[in-house]
């Protein structure tokens, strides 16, 4: 995805390029209806940094320009928070869980407010794989998925 500015942005408004609905072409703001305000966010080493909600998505837009042109890094922005491993020491693996009283393994992603259930698995391995393909199908090539994050343990499988 490329990033505009406001400016170029409200030109492809003008030109009719763009939509007006309550959804940004800006990575890193979007409309969060429980507060009728836009929501600014970024990345920066591997943190979701909020910045904060605002009336208007011009000065949610400015927001994060200002922080990525002071943080240099800024530019990995929100996927790199998706890279921190669990620290509840459940599931080494992204969007695996285990349910103890049913000693299963259970995956879930969810994508713009919406959680998917992926089914309760015998093997954390299992699971992960779920996890791995439904992420796959929801983001694409830019999923992150537990096989990039541990290689090692799913050399000789198929997600």
């Amino acid at each position: 995805m490329q990033t505009i500015t406001y400016e170029e942005w409200m030109a492809e408004l003008q030109q009719g390029e763009a939509s007006d609905s309550k959804i940004s072409h800006q990575r890193g703001v979007r409309w969060v209806n429980r507060r009728n305000r836009w929501g600014a966010r970024a990345g920066y080493n591997g943190e979701d940094v909020f910045l904060g909600y605002f009336k208007d998505e011009r000065d949610a837009i400015i927001a994060v320009l200002r922080f990525r042109e002071t943080h240099p890094l800024a530019d990995s922005t929100l996927r790199e928070a998706s890279k921190k491993p669990r620290t509840d020491g459940e599931s080494k693996y992204k969007g695996v869980y285990k349910v103890t009283h049913y000693d299963k393994w259970k995956a879930g992603i969810a994508k713009k407010g919406k959680k998917y259930y992926l089914g309760a698995y015998s093997a954390e391995i299992e699971a992960a794989k779920a996890y791995d393909k439904k992420a796959i199908e929801l983001y694409g090539e830019y999923a992150y998925t537990n096989r990039m994050a541990f290689p090692e343990d799913f050399n000789g499988m198929s997600v």
